[in-house]
């Protein structure tokens, strides 16, 4: 039963309990190893975390800038999202539009709005509707046949607006219900006639829904007793039938206007010269007054603004008054001197200290003194151009120079003097703002302005390049020379001469050693030409001679030998040339072009890769930027030793500045009044209260600066009769009627009894007690009942038991709070009893998959601190898009990368597997063993803890299951 025979129970038990310690073995390890691939994906899974909080902050911190601010959302969304995925973690976006609703039944729920909703929050919602809400009712009876008794004007008014109908005695109800419904849309209110009843209900319910029948005749209301000297006139807006009642009471005072009052002087005239901003009920208007003109004047151009501004004005004696045109609090008058001419500003400073103060801004009337120091003068930008030893420039060089306003190429050239170089320079500072001076060895250049934005830069454009020759061969060439250094610093040169430069030669073949015939000829060289006669039978050796006596003039030779003569050129290469022109006779000659011409040959050479033809044995070529000639020796082919050319520039050295041929000037800077300053150059700006200066520091000044002083001093427009702003307001009038205190802006009042509605204007001027006033309705001619019972009847809201919550609703409609989210719920007109229980929760991650995991396992507590305060960004969440908290959302990002900081730290801490267990078998087969041991742990566990003689039984007799797990461990002895 277990792969081998055993001679007893103990030894049995024995191999048994052996080959469960690899087991245990490889659980351990298992685990190490499992943590091992878990702490390389959380350095992946680390590293996209922080990836994704740093274009969270990024978006959070250019969130107020103009643009879709929806758009960032979602995309801050989908990164924390992301984050909390790998994080292990879930978050469900908030914000009403994130909203999902599951499970409403549409026949008990019209519609569920949501208010709001915060991240992750999740509410079911149940209960019952234990009262619909109700439409507002009344009832108008008929004569008993389903008609009106008699004939009536009235007005029918519902949430919409108001209607009015007149019927006449015999009206179906019926038809009077079609005319009304015709009318829904202004009034809000539906007929029916149901039998001898014509019913009104509101279109809507809920307790702002109402519904009034207001009768307009047959027999209207009447006032008597009204004194017309004390009334002007008395209207009855409303009052229930067959109703009467007393008015009495008094005025108690008038409404008022507003007034304010300018002071001129002697003889109405205006005091000062200024522009005044002249306010109203209406608007507003600027009017400009000059010194000595009359108050008359200035009334007449206020009065032509009246319509304007609700503002009037008149002259009383050496004051021009200025009033409201209507009465009551809410009219004022106010007037504003926007500019007035006479002021006078005073500056008291240093003039060695500080030059151009400006006083851009000061309230009138104010005075400023200013205290503090120059830290830093302004200085212009400079850098120094090297020269050599008496002022003179060390190499010629090209360069660009840059200023402020400009660019020039400027040369110079070696051993040329610096004062020369400052003379050009200094001829071109209109257009480059730069300026030069010799300063010992040295050329200072500076820019010919102060400040940070001055500027000086030097940028070398070609500078005198020199080169070393060496391992030259003379044996090989006879000369090499460079002509333009290369842009390498070091080059080397070799290769071949492949052929040599060669002669032309010619040859002339006799008999015996003579010529065959006479002739005569003209010889041309490379020199030139020369005119030689030969005879029958004369000696070659006589002609070579001839030849010869010519050589100087044209540049050819001749040699002798036998029956041969050779001409050749006295030169080498393609220049050198022989040519034989018979002009008499016969000399005829061989060789060389077959026409009696012949040219040498140039001597040709491969070097460094490249293939060169020669003029006779002399040699140009190119490489690396540079420019070379060479001489082979005459007659010498083959391969030439190498030689190296070692180039360098000459010298160029700017310094100073930015250290890279650049330099920047410094803005003076100082500390005024406790603020710290950086000027513009020399000229700094400054506000102070509402004051605002601009003022330069004379140059290379610093320390502290004597106080300034600026002082501005007023006239004045003296107003009266306003407040601390000459704002004054005018009055309301005051009444008690029928023991109620009013108010009213125009002497108008309405006074609501419960009986009815009045209006009662007085006459201007009255004050006191008035005459009683008797009112009276006639009775109603149509029988109205419902509501409350005087033609008016309002709706119910209906009633709810949500969560546990006893609710009044708005209507049908429920606002209610549970788990971060509100909702307002509208249920079916006329539903009542229990509803369905609904589901309103955030929208889930819409975030791409991720196969990236945190182990989650170091430490719960970080994985909770990195995550969970993140919600809060999402939409929904209390910083999400909230311009206002910029500053606490960035907080919270650092502080979710502080968390992640401590994960990795934690997370370093894993243990790994023991250096033996590494170095026996690869990672991969520690992992199929522990696979394979974490799959046998339960039975090895089993096993284990089977009591001894339990367990004798059990491998003396073993059940079917024990069979198979004992099996399991043993078949796997080759992997254990």
């Amino acid at each position: 039963a277990f792969g081998q025979a055993t001679s007893s129970v103990g030894d049995e038990l024995s191999l048994f309990a052996t080959r469960l310690r690899p087991v245990g073995d490889a659980v351990e390890n298992a685990g190490a190893i499992v943590q091992q691939d878990e702490l390389a994906g959380d350095h992946l899974a680390s590293r996209r975390i922080r990836e994704l909080l740093s274009e969270v902050r990024a978006r959070i911190d250019g969130q107020s800038v103009a643009g879709d601010s929806a758009a960032n959302q979602r995309e801050i969304d989908l990164a924390i999202q992301e984050v909390v995925s790998i994080a292990g973690r879930s978050v469900r976006l908030g914000g009403a539009t994130n909203a999902e609703i599951q499970d409403a039944n549409d026949d008990q729920i019209a519609d569920v709005q949501v208010v709001s909703l915060m991240p992750n929050a999740q509410a079911s919602f149940s209960g019952s509707v234990t009262q619909t809400a109700t439409a507002a009712r009344l009832q108008v009876s008929g004569d008993g046949g389903g008609q009106f008794a008699s004939s009536a004007s009235f007005a029918i008014k519902g949430n919409r607006g108001q209607a009015s109908f007149a019927v006449s005695a015999g009206d179906s109800l019926a038809a009077v219900a079609l005319r009304i419904n015709a009318d829904v849309s202004k009034t809000g209110v539906l007929a029916e006639a149901n039998g001898d009843t014509l019913e009104l209900s509101s279109v809507d319910t809920g307790s702002d829904a109402h519904v009034s029948l207001l009768q307009t005749s047959s027999n209207p209301a009447s006032a008597s007793g009204v004194n017309a000297g004390q009334i002007a006139s008395f209207g009855i807006e409303s009052i229930e039938p067959g109703e009467s009642e007393s008015i009495s009471g008094q005025v108690d005072s008038e409404a008022g206007i507003a007034e304010l009052r300018l002071t001129g002087q002697t003889g109405s005239l205006v005091s000062e010269t200024a522009d005044v901003l002249i306010l109203g009920e209406y608007g507003s208007t600027t009017i400009s007054i000059v010194q000595g003109e009359t108050l008359s004047d200035v009334a007449d151009r206020i009065n032509a603004e009246t319509v304007a501004t609700g503002v009037a004005a008149a002259v009383d004696a050496d004051e021009l008054v200025l009033t409201s045109t209507n009465t009551g609090t809410e009219v004022f008058v106010q007037a504003t001197v926007t500019s007035i001419e006479g002021e006078t500003i005073t500056v008291d400073s240093n003039a060695s200290q500080v030059a151009n103060f400006q006083v851009l801004s000061i309230t009138p009337g104010n005075e400023v003194t200013l205290t503090g120091s120059v830290t830093q003068a302004a200085a212009a930008a400079a850098l120094t151009l090297e020269g050599a030893s008496g002022a003179v420039v060390a190499d010629s060089a090209t360069f660009t120079l840059t200023g402020d306003l400009g660019s020039a190429n400027i040369s110079i050239v070696k051993d040329e003097s610096l004062a020369d170089v400052a003379d050009r320079i200094n001829d071109q500072t209109a257009s480059t703002g730069v300026t030069a001076e010799v300063s010992g060895d040295n050329l200072l250049l500076a820019s010919s302005e102060v400040g940070s934005v001055a500027t000086v830069s030097v940028a070398l454009v070609d500078v005198t390049r020199y080169s070393d020759v060496s391992g030259v061969n003379s044996q090989q060439l006879s000369s090499l020379s460079v002509q333009v250094s290369p842009t390498v610093d070091e080059l080397s040169i070799s290769g071949t001469i492949d052929t040599a430069a060669d002669v032309a030669e010619l040859t002339y073949n006799g008999f015996l050693g003579a010529a065959t015939s006479s002739g005569t000829f003209t010889l041309t060289g490379s020199l030139g030409s020369a005119t030689i006669s030969v005879n029958t039978l004369e000696s070659l050796t006589s002609i070579r001679n001839e030849i010869n006596s010519h050589t100087a003039e044209t540049g050819v030779s001749a040699t002798a030998s036998g029956n041969t003569l050779t001409l050749q050129s006295t030169g080498v290469g393609s220049a050198a040339i022989i040519e034989v022109d018979v002009t008499a006779g016969a000399f005829n000659v061989d060789g060389g072009n077959g026409d009696g011409t012949a040219n040498g040959a140039d001597a040709t050479a491969t070097i460094n890769g490249q293939s060169l033809v020669g003029t006779a044995n002399d040699f140009t070529f190119s490489d690396s930027g540079g420019s070379f000639s060479f001489s082979a020796v005459a007659g010498f082919t083959g391969a030439i030793d190498a030689v190296t050319i070692d180039s360098y520039d000459g010298a160029f050295t700017v310094t100073g500045g930015n250290g890279d041929g650049t330099a920047n000037g410094l803005d003076a800077t100082a500390t005024i009044n406790g603020q710290s300053l950086t000027a513009t150059g020399t000229t700094f700006d400054l506000v102070e209260g509402a004051a605002q200066f601009q003022f330069d520091v004379v140059d290379g000044f610093t320390g502290a600066i004597d106080p300034i002083t600026v002082t501005s001093t007023l006239p004045e427009l003296v107003f009266t009769g306003g407040d601390v702003n000459d704002l004054v307001t005018g009055t309301d009038g005051a009444a008690t009627i029928n023991g109620q205190s009013l108010t009213s802006s125009d002497g108008s009042y309405s006074l609501a009894t419960g009986n009815g509605n009045y209006e009662i204007a007085f006459q201007e001027g009255f004050t006191g007690v008035f005459d009683a006033i008797a009112v009276a309705a006639g009775t109603s001619n149509l029988d109205v009942s419902g509501g409350n019972g005087n033609g008016r009847a309002t709706g119910s809201d209906a009633q709810a038991t949500i969560n546990g919550d006893e609710l009044q609703g708005d209507g049908s409609t429920f606002r209610v709070e549970q788990n971060g989210i509100t909702a307002e719920i509208q249920f079916v007109a006329g539903f009542s009893g229990e509803f369905d229980e609904f589901t309103i929760q955030g929208r889930a991650s819409t975030a791409p998959a991720t196969s990236l995991r945190l182990n989650t396992s170091v430490r719960e507590s970080l994985v909770d601190s990195l995550v969970g305060p993140l919600s809060q960004l999402v939409s929904g969440g209390n910083l999400a898009g909230d311009f206002e908290q910029t500053a606490d959302a960035l907080q919270l990002v650092d502080d979710a990368i502080s968390s992640l900081d401590l994960f990795d730290q934690e997370a370093e801490r894993v243990p790994s597997l023991s250096p033996q267990r590494r170095g026996d078998s690869s990672t991969a087969k520690h992992l199929s063993r522990a696979l394979i041991a974490s799959q046998l742990f339960q039975t090895q566990a089993s096993l284990a803890t089977t009591e001894p003689g339990s367990l004798v039984d059990v491998l003396a007799n073993p059940s079917l299951a024990q069979r198979k797990n004992i099996a399991a461990l043993l078949n796997f002895k080759s992997l254990i």
